[in-house]
């Protein structure tokens, strides 16, 4: 499997956003979509090398840059910390979670975290209306939604619990 590297973390590709060439092609990324989905297994250990990866790289160089937007930088260290923080707080979430964030610093902490949590996250776009929101979070039976300051405004109909995203940190040692 190819590895790829993203902000100095070394990760193996599992299934490339690639449009596939064939229906024998696509056959087979949906065969193993299903195996995945199914056990799990491969999923929880390739989280478990990104989420070693990401700790080793922390601590060997936790003040290199990890991911960056318009609106800051994140360095190793303080990306880990933020994750770990909000990952410790949806481990007791139950049902879908919905992500509501540009893409940016915040979106990548609510992802990871929750992957980092084993919890279902269902990305929402921020330039859906707040009947085609309600719509999805219906839908998908999400019972928190995580924002930003700048997209909790289109929460405020959806009827459902919001965190931000940038609240929770957790502890350094």
């Amino acid at each position: 499997w190819p590895t790829l590297t993203i902000a100095g973390f070394r990760i193996t590709s599992v299934g490339a956003h690639t449009m596939p060439r064939s229906r024998r092609s696509l056959r087979s990324q949906v065969l193993v979509s299903h195996l995945i989905a199914r056990t799990g297994k491969l999923r929880d250990r390739i989280m478990r090398k990104l989420f070693d990866a990401m700790s080793r790289h922390a601590l060997e160089a936790g003040d290199k840059a990890a991911v960056s937007d318009s609106e800051g930088v994140v360095c190793r260290g303080e990306l880990l910390a933020k994750v770990i923080g909000l990952a410790a707080d949806l481990k007791i979430q139950s049902g879908t979670i919905g992500i509501l964030a540009p893409n940016g610093i915040d979106w990548v902490i609510a992802q990871l975290a929750c992957a980092l949590a084993g919890v279902i996250a269902v990305p929402l776009p921020t330039f859906f209306s707040s009947a085609q929101l309600g719509h999805v979070v219906r839908n998908a039976s999400v019972g928190l939604i995580l924002t930003t300051d700048r997209t909790k405004p289109l929460t405020l109909e959806s009827g459902v619990t919001t965190r931000l995203i940038g609240n929770h940190v957790a502890a350094t040692g």
